[in-house]
């Protein structure tokens, strides 16, 4: 029986600074499987698309030879193309046997490594927090920055009739409308900005491979 092809979708380790080699290398390997696959499977549906022609070719070959008084030429061109289709469909089993060693390699060396795979993606999360965080508080200053320099402005252009510069409160976000149908304030959307940068409390998920 066919061994079935293990589809995984699995993270850019790399990419997300993640150093874990050992992993990332079975990533890798993969990945690099599953293009295989892709292509062989690919390869295997255009030669099994193509048997009526050859079964034409072989129907018109034998026709030529009745007219000339020869003998049967034999299935020739489905023959070579059953040859191919073996090969091909082996090579697609066998690129799928091996995917599926690969992601059973990925599943013991990550449960191996959990702890420690853990801890490293519990702190690199802290840091995005951080970031986070720093990003929001950022993000608050230019913000009011702005309209206090806004306000400047305003001051300028009505001086001296206007004698008093108060920057009052930031405008509301015109892109954001709360469902009052007002526009969201800035320290509400500030409020939400500083919450989502505080780590929630997650779920841990039962493994879907094994």
């Amino acid at each position: 029986m066919p061994e079935p092809f293990v589809r995984l979708t699995l993270p850019d380790l790399d990419a997300l600074g993640l150093d874990w080699p050992d992993v990332s290398g079975l990533i890798a390997e993969y990945e690099r499987l599953q293009a295989e696959h892709h292509k062989a499977s690919a390869t295997l549906d255009e030669l099994l698309a193509s048997r009526p022609v050859a079964i034409e070719r072989d129907r018109e070959s034998y026709a030529a030879a009745i007219r000339n008084a020869k003998p049967d030429p034999g299935e020739t061109a489905l023959a070579k193309l059953h040859t191919k289709i073996a090969g091909a469909a082996r090579k697609a089993e066998a690129i799928a046997v091996a995917t599926r060693a690969v992601a059973s390699d990925i599943a013991d060396l990550v449960d191996r490594r959990r702890s420690e795979l853990l801890r490293d993606a519990d702190r690199a999360v802290a840091e995005d927090y951080g970031t986070l965080r720093e990003a929001v508080a950022t993000w608050e200053a230019a913000r009011a920055r702005l309209h206090a320099r806004r306000a400047v402005r305003a001051w300028v252009r009505e001086f001296p009739g206007r004698t008093k510069y108060v920057p009052g409160a930031a405008p509301g976000l015109r892109a954001l409308i709360a469902p009052n149908g007002d526009s969201v304030t800035f320290e509400e959307l500030a409020q939400a900005l500083r919450i989502d940068a505080e780590p929630a409390p997650v779920a841990e998920p039962a493994s879907a491979l094994r």
